[in-house]
């Protein structure tokens, strides 16, 4: 694996863990873009909040929308739907989606739930194939599931190299997939094999040697690229068991919030505090370093405060959390005051 794959490994670990603490608090195709559909965007290298590289909404042909469209020097490369229903990611929902693929100019397909994402090629005709070029599934990922994302971003966007990356990495599953199962029913020819490469192997039962190779079978799947490879989990944000959990709306605000900081600084560095009455959202988890307020507490009114300054908290009503994105000014300008040389 070369240095752009181990990044983009590791940006994509830290989205499954985004993923599996929140996927069950987030039911609504909105609330999935900003918290798990935003950031993969950014993974790719494109930036999610620049409507020169990420239009919302864009039209096709057959006057069906797109959710996202991701474009380089003004050319569609790919364009992305995103759903909140499991059932929308089976094959027969699958090929509908794709229709709208169909009437676009979009050479990359993604449709994704937040958790599974499949990436669909098109044929010599540019008709989407129904079967995904690649398929990640972030309840499972494996150590070598981002080779070939390096060539989806908008500077290295090379779709011959990305086919032939997605070629080999079905081989290597199925080679993983062979080598598993040959390991969990081993045959007395393979330990007769392994027998030559074993010394002092005088005494050794074939028998006996076979069960030891079922035995020490799942050991080679972290090596092999298996499922059970040991994820780095990212902490949560101000982890703390004795504060009040986030709830979906708060946490929706929070990721916007993030993500519009995120232009400034790296997103690690955003955090969120729960408390009784609001949700802080504070710098390198500082009460001194606060960013912004969500105060959603209250069901009748919503409100996001923010800081300039040494002045008082600066509280401003929202219908519902998009309309953060209108006060991003706020949030960049408290940001780059928080990180200016003192």
């Amino acid at each position: 694996m070369d240095e752009d794959e181990n990044h983009l490994q590791q940006k994509l670990t830290k989205l499954q863990s985004k993923v599996q603490r929140h996927r069950e608090t987030l039911k609504t195709a909105e609330a999935i873009k900003t918290a798990f559909i935003l950031p993969f965007i950014s993974l790719l290298g494109y930036d999610a909040l620049d409507p020169d590289q990420t239009i919302v909404g864009y039209p096709t042909d057959s006057k069906s929308r797109m959710d996202y469209a991701l474009r380089d020097d003004y050319e569609i490369r790919i364009g992305v739907h995103v759903t909140h229903d499991p059932n929308d990611m089976s094959h027969e929902r699958a090929v509908s989606f794709l229709e709208t693929f169909n009437a676009s100019e979009a050479l990359i397909a993604i449709i994704t739930n937040g958790a599974v994402i499949k990436i669909h090629g098109t044929d010599e005709q540019g008709h989407y194939i129904e079967a995904p070029l690649m398929s990640l599934d972030l309840s499972s990922l494996r150590p070598m599931d981002a080779t070939g994302l390096e060539h989806l971003g908008p500077e290295s966007f090379n779709l011959d190299a990305f086919r032939n990356s997605a070629v080999s990495r079905r081989l290597r599953d199925q080679l993983v997939s062979a080598i598993e199962t040959t390991l969990r029913s081993p045959t007395q020819a393979l330990a007769a094999e392994v027998l030559t490469n074993i010394d002092d192997s005088d005494g050794i039962n074939p028998d006996e040697l076979i069960t030891m190779i079922a035995d020490v079978a799942p050991g080679f799947r972290y090596s092999l690229g298996g499922n059970d490879a040991p994820q780095e989990q990212e902490q949560t944000e101000a982890e703390n068991p004795s504060r009040p959990p986030m709830n979906e709306e708060e946490t929706l605000a929070f990721h916007i919030i993030k993500a519009i900081g995120a232009k400034h600084v790296k997103p690690e560095r955003i955090f969120a505090r729960p408390h009784t009455s609001y949700v802080a959202v504070l710098l390198d988890d500082n009460n001194r370093n606060p960013i912004a307020r969500i105060h959603y507490k209250a069901q009748s009114v919503k409100k996001i405060g923010f800081f300039a300054g040494e002045n008082a908290e600066d509280r401003v009503q929202v219908a519902d959390s998009s309309d953060i994105y209108a006060l991003a000014q706020k949030i960049e300008e408290r940001v780059k005051e928080l990180t200016a040389p003192s």
